[in-house]
């Protein structure tokens, strides 16, 4: 059955293959993302855009001179561009207009030589969930970044180029007027360069992790075979007695076993294995040379007809289990034939696959 127990159980055995399970589904939730074409995961935005023309950069002439215009129309832009995503001109839009508006400054693709070019021209993006908010942000954003450009930089004059316009085409650099934004042309939301969602990651990483763990569970329990202790106690409802690992652990189960017999004053004890590879033979021949216990014999229990009626013959029984050794259908029949006999069960000796190997090899 399911419960709390086999789900750990099942972890603790199969942790490995439930960890690249789930380590593969989370791979699938970001192909996924990067991937979506539904219109509710793509991040699908509305791109206003304008463009400042820039004039007259120089510093202070008294300490310069004659300043160097070409190297200086580089800083020009750039320092403009800083503005535009500053606290004073970006934050002020995001704050009136919400956190879900982005505001970009994209260079100038040169579409035949395929290379970005810096000019004078300052182009700045606006992006938004609908029309109206972007081309009110931008109005916005153009205006701010004209009179912080105007007070801040050593420029003659900054003048609107190009005005505020829903934008088509690329989002990630500036808008070829000409050719993306047609008079007339219906605007239509431009998808952004697909990002990770954490929500599919959780969905996919919890579908992974939810369908190894159970599905594991659900094949230890259907199988049904014993391959550890907390196995036996709960597919058996039986006690461990003991582990046959080794030599003083036989010692060791003779002593209880002895006094668990005069403690119920029970004068004889069976040997009993659910199944032939069970290893009851050797638990059997290791509890007779210790002299502590009478054992009166060694039962199959699933592979001898008679098994139930040879158990009669003492008056307690030791049940050995090995590990992954029976099946689910001898385990039920050798819990049959223990209930058809009637004959006090005192527990269980399990049996490792290395002592069971171990034995093997001698």
């Amino acid at each position: 059955m399911f419960n709390f127990a086999t789900i750990c159980e099942s972890v603790k055995r199969h942790w490995i293959v439930i960890a690249i399970v789930t380590v593969l589904a989370l791979a699938a939730g970001v192909v996924s993302s990067l991937n979506s074409d539904d219109p509710d995961e793509a991040p699908t935005k509305h791109v206003a855009e304008a463009s400042l023309y820039l004039t007259g950069y120089g510093y202070d002439q008294k300490d310069s001179g004659e300043y160097n215009y070409s190297f200086s129309e580089g800083y020009m832009v750039t320092d403009s561009r800083r503005l535009v995503v500053s606290s004073e001109v970006a934050g002020a839009v995001r704050a009136k207009y919400g956190k879900d508006v982005t505001i970009t400054v994209p260079t100038w693709m040169n579409d035949e030589k395929k290379s970005e070019y810096s000019t004078r021209f300052l182009y700045i993006d606006v992006a938004a969930n609908d029309e109206e908010t972007a081309l009110a942000a931008c109005e916005m954003t153009v205006e701010l970044a004209r009179q912080a450009i105007e007070r801040t930089l050593p420029v003659e004059s900054v003048t609107l180029a190009e005005p505020v316009a829903i934008k088509t085409g690329s989002a990630d650099r500036a808008a070829n007027w000409g050719i993306d934004a047609l008079p007339g042309e219906e605007s239509t939301p431009i998808v952004a360069a697909s990002g990770i969602s954490m929500k599919k990651l959780v969905i996919f990483g919890f579908i992974g992790a939810f369908l190894s763990i159970f599905g594991f569970a659900a094949f230890d329990i259907l199988t049904r075979r014993v391959r550890s202790e907390g196995d036996v106690e709960r597919l058996l409802d039986l006690p461990v007695l003991a582990t046959a690992s080794s030599n003083e652990d036989m010692a060791r189960l003779a002593k209880s076993i002895r006094v668990l017999m005069g403690r119920s004053e029970l004068s004889s004890l069976v040997v009993a294995g659910a199944s032939a590879a069970d290893g009851a033979k050797n638990v059997e021949r290791a509890l007779v040379g210790a002299d502590e216990v009478s054992v009166t014999g060694l039962v199959d229990l699933s592979g001898d007809v008679d098994a139930a009626s040879r158990v009669l013959g003492a008056d307690s029984v030791l049940l050995v289990i090995a590990e992954n050794a029976s099946s689910s259908k001898q385990l039920e029949c050798a819990l049959k034939q223990l209930r058809i006999a009637g004959v006090p069960v005192l527990g269980v000796v399990f049996v490792p696959k290395k002592a069971r190997k171990a034995s093997r090899a001698h």
